[in-house]
């Protein structure tokens, strides 16, 4: 990814921040930085980009490479920014996008 990846997440979500320390963690190529969508800094990027702020409810946001990824496209692109091994978890975009967003959705209504 050209630019520093931005990732917006839910900062009141216990698994959101499990994630969030996880892609920390390690060594990362690119240096993303992660905004709690409850944050001043989300709310001006989600200005910057035209962005509805009621996307954020329950649904991760990356901003990389000029576009933005939501729901699993956005986990995706950001275990693969994480590097090493974690860059073959771009073979998961084989499976259908509405079938890795349902699955996103589930465990977004039950975490």
């Amino acid at each position: 990814m050209s630019e520093k990846s931005k990732l917006i997440y839910d900062g009141n979500c216990k698994l959101c921040n499990q994630a969030v320390r996880f892609l920390k963690s390690g060594t990362t190529e690119s240096g993303m930085t992660f905004f709690p969508a409850e944050s001043k800094d989300s709310e001006s990027l989600l200005l910057q980009h035209n962005i509805p702020g009621n996307l954020t409810n329950k649904t991760v946001i990356l901003l990389a490479d000029q576009k933005m990824y939501v729901k699993s496209t956005a986990i995706i692109k950001a275990l693969q920014n994480k590097g090493g091994w974690w860059k073959l978890s771009g073979l998961l975009r084989i499976i259908p996008a509405f079938i890795r967003d349902a699955i996103y959705d589930f465990i977004a209504r039950n975490r």
